[in-house]
């Protein structure tokens, strides 16, 4: 059972006390400045003792990991004594030195072997500061959360150290498709964080937005992190970045039609300009394809306030010692995102494009530019089989177009068929095409109507519409 929530306490009669506890207690930006001087003064003793040896400079590194564990116990401590504001703004001092605002990870790629231990000691001491402080601000996060908080860990620990050992494109492409993964993984996921049950109204919005500063914080550090990459590796590139940009966007796409649209333009514009970076976007638009079929974001609609009863009806069906009913407001606060599978129909269209573009990155892997690459006979009979199983499992024929086309470019660039050669001999093929495709449309409406009537969605005549009645 909870324990009660004490009551605020009162602000001092004196008015110079009661200044001093609104600055100092409340609002003491003491900490702040505290925070401030550790960072300057850890990045200063970092620039001058650069040449130093590895050991000294881990060991300043590890003057801001104490001052963070100091900032969680501080916090920790406030809370217990019931002074939950100045323990936020302690919170939000640690969140920021989780970023490594020191660029240790960085530097550490330079160190060898001590710097391959520093910076898994430092992915440690990240997930354990990440517990303490959930638990020094007694919330309850959720796994989502922690994972995509240490996802971003990992990958301010790893890539430096892979970045240094692969070369240009290769470390490019790994630094887009780093990005992607964790930015779908904040995306696609609820990442709840809740605050204690006993908590008002106003300590619940001041933990959401303390949440939402601190996600926004992490991202923009990110960001901090990644420009710094890019101007100390000269072979680094952020092309990959565009296009992951873009398919990441489909999450806040509404209809399934945009999500179609981006993909299909972003797959074009990279096999134009970027043909090395296809199988790459095509592996992407695979798990963007992927996460909008299995969890399609779905806001839960906000119930109408109940609709009171007139005030004449009130007066008489009520006694006149019971006390008024409070009328419930509508809330207006946006409820947290969920996600569900999406309709079955739209489900199997998604999966089977995926299907394709992960057919498409494993075809175009290695490709870069000029003429498309041949035709794998292993990759080609997977495809089959799997669309074949598909449609004898679950009566899923959609799949079946893939191997259709790949059948077809594979008839094409073996010049099985002969290609026209002249203008009549491209008339002629037009003008086939043309009724060919005029009998398949008739078929797939009369295939249509006859499933329609079948179900009683339509009427078994059609309805001709005539003269009005008089």
């Amino acid at each position: 059972m909870d324990e009660a929530q004490p009551a605020p306490a009162a602000l001092p009669s004196d008015p110079w006390q009661a200044l001093f506890h609104r600055w100092f207690i409340q609002y003491n930006p003491l900490y702040l400045i505290s925070a401030a001087l550790v960072l300057v003064g850890v990045i200063l003793l970092s620039h001058e003792l650069g040449s130093a040896s590895p050991s000294t400079q881990l060991g300043i590194t590890a003057i801001a990991e104490v001052y963070a564990w100091a900032l969680i116990g501080s916090a920790a401590l406030l809370v217990r004594i019931h002074l939950r504001r100045p323990a936020v703004m302690l919170a939000l001092l640690a969140a920021l030195y989780q970023c490594d605002p020191t660029l240790h990870t960085a530097t550490c790629a330079h160190l060898g072997l001590a710097g391959i231990v520093g910076s898994a000691v430092w992915l440690a001491s990240f997930v354990a500061k990440l517990r303490a402080l959930v638990w020094a601000m007694q919330l309850r996060a959720s796994s989502s959360a922690i994972a995509v908080a240490s996802l971003g860990a990992s990958i301010l620990a790893a890539f430096p150290l892979a970045a240094r050992a692969l070369d240009g494109p290769t470390a490019s492409s790994l630094l887009g498709a780093c990005l992607f993964a964790l930015a779908a993984a904040g995306l696609w996921t609820s990442r709840q964080v809740r605050g204690r049950p006993r908590d008002d109204a106003w300590a619940t919005t001041v933990t959401r937005r303390s949440l939402r500063a601190t996600w926004a914080g992490w991202a923009l550090m990110m960001l901090v992190h990644v420009g710094f990459w890019l101007t100390q590796i000269p072979t680094l590139h952020a092309t990959a970045l565009v296009p992951a940009a873009c398919l990441l966007w489909t999450r806040f796409a509404r209809r399934e039609t945009t999500t179609w649209i981006v993909v299909g333009i972003t797959l074009l514009y990279v096999g134009l300009k970027s043909p090395s970076l296809l199988s790459l976007t095509a592996l992407m638009a695979t798990a963007t394809l992927c996460l909008r079929a299995l969890r399609q974001p779905h806001v839960p609609p906000v119930p109408p306030p109940p609709i009171p009863l007139a005030v004449d009806d009130d007066v008489y069906r009520r006694e006149a010692t019971e006390p008024a009913p409070p009328t419930p407001l509508a809330s207006t606060r946006p409820l947290p995102d969920t996600f569900v599978l999406a309709p079955p129909r739209v489900r199997r269209r998604l999966l089977t494009g995926a299907l394709g573009t992960l057919y498409l990155s494993v075809w175009c892997h290695g490709w870069a530019g000029g003429p498309w690459p041949g035709h794998v006979w292993w990759l080609d009979l997977l495809l089959l089989g799997t669309c074949l199983a598909l449609a004898g499992w679950n009566h899923w024929r959609l799949p079946l177009i893939l191997p259709s086309l790949g059948l077809g470019h594979w008839v094409v660039s073996l010049r099985l068929v002969p290609t026209p050669q002249s203008a009549i001999s491209w008339g002629v093929l037009c003008v086939g095409l043309g009724f060919g495709l005029l009998l398949c449309m008739l078929v797939v409406s009369v295939r249509w109507r006859h499933r329609q009537v079948a179900q009683g969605s339509l009427p078994p005549e059609p309805c001709v519409a005539g003269p009005p009645v008089p």
